[in-house]
C-alpha cells in the first residue's frame, strides 16, 4: 500500500469523503473540523505525500488524528525503522485559536517580540 492510499484509507475510517484525482485527494479536515470538502489537499509525487490545510492545520495535526506519523508520508520505509508503534493517546481537537497560542509560545523569543510590539505602539496608554 502506497503513502497516498494509506492516508485516503485513515481519512475513510475517519468518516471523512474524499474525492481522489490520483495525484490529488481532496477533503474536509479532521483535525480542524473545517466543513469546506476541499480544506485539506494531500499530493502525490515520487513515493512521497504532502498534506496541506487551507485553513490552519500543520501537516502533524491531522498525522495525529489520523494515528499516523511523518515516516508515513514516505512509501520506502529503512529496515532500520519499526513496523509497529506505540498506540498514542489523542486529546480533543484544538482550536485554530489553540494551536496559534501553542505555535506563539514555543518560540525561543517571545518576550523580546512582545517589548517590540508594545515599543511600536508607543508604550503605555493612559
Amino acid at each position: 500500500m502506497t503513502t497516498y492510499d494509506r492516508l485516503i484509507k485513515a481519512l475513510g475510517a475517519q468518516g471523512k469523503i474524499v474525492r481522489d484525482s490520483g495525484t490529488e485527494a481532496r477533503t474536509s479536515c479532521p483535525s480542524c473540523d473545517s466543513r469546506n470538502p476541499t480544506s485539506l489537499a494531500i499530493y502525490r509525487k515520487n513515493g512521497k505525500a504532502k498534506i496541506v490545510c487551507y485553513v490552519s492545520c500543520e501537516d502533524t495535526d491531522v498525522l495525529d488524528v489520523l494515528d499516523l506519523d511523518w515516516r508515513d508520508l514516505y512509501d520506502e520505509r529503512s529496515a532500520s525503522e519499526p513496523l509497529d508503534r506505540p498506540v498514542k493517546k489523542h486529546s480533543p481537537p484544538k482550536s485554530p485559536v489553540e494551536r496559534a497560542l501553542a505555535r506563539l509560545l514555543a518560540m525561543p523569543d517571545l518576550g523580546e517580540r512582545l517589548c517590540r510590539c508594545i515599543a511600536a505602539r508607543g508604550g503605555d496608554h493612559d
